[in-house]
């Protein structure tokens, strides 16, 4: 019987599909694997794109706390300065002079001082805590990053499932004694 005529049979049939399903398994296994693939790129794309606009929010925080804190600050000494001149002018008007007048231009001072101390205290903790904020965001994008390992599918695989197929089709299509599953092959192995 030519393998033409074998093809034609039922059975020939079959063994055709096998392969055909078993080829087209493999090809869509393939294009599902880049589909796959394509869905975690944009996906940690997406992640980081989200984390990139996080620190930028973060960046903006810190210019408006540092912003802030000057602004703060030139207050701070625009007022010192007015209180000491105030005091400098009330003691000439006062006609008072000496180590009273300086003792307490020195409280002033110690007090401004003191002020600023407490601002730059309070800027540096703001600032820590934005920086805690921004070590935050870069570990939650590293957490998230999706590095799952995507089984693309083996040519081996799909070589024995045809295979499998093939020789299905074979037993089903024998007479009984001489089907690969009750051994025929084995047994022939074993007479020689």
């Amino acid at each position: 019987m030519s393998i033409w005529k074998s093809l034609k049979s039922p059975a020939g049939m079959k063994a055709v599909a096998g392969i055909s399903s078993g080829i087209s398994d493999y090809m869509i296994g393939g294009i599902q694997a880049d589909m796959q693939e394509a869905q975690q790129a944009h996906s940690n794309a997406m992640r980081s794109l989200s984390s990139a606009q996080q620190q930028n929010t973060v960046t903006l925080q810190e210019a408006q706390l540092q912003d802030k804190a000057a602004r703060l600050g030139t207050s701070m000494q625009i007022a010192s300065m007015k209180d000491r001149g105030s005091a400098e002018v009330n003691a000439a008007a006062a006609g008072v002079a000496g180590g009273s007048v300086q003792q307490a231009l020195l409280g002033l001072k110690r007090s401004a001082i003191q002020a600023q101390d407490a601002r730059m205290r309070n800027l540096s903790s703001e600032m820590m805590a934005t920086q805690e904020q921004r070590s935050n965001i870069k570990l939650a994008a590293v957490m998230g990053e999706d590095i799952s390992i995507i089984q693309r599918p083996s040519i081996g695989t799909a070589l024995l499932g045809i295979g499998v197929s093939v020789m299905e089709t074979y037993d089903k299509n024998q007479p009984k004694g001489s089907k690969l599953a009750d051994g025929s092959i084995t047994d022939w192995f074993k007479r020689k």
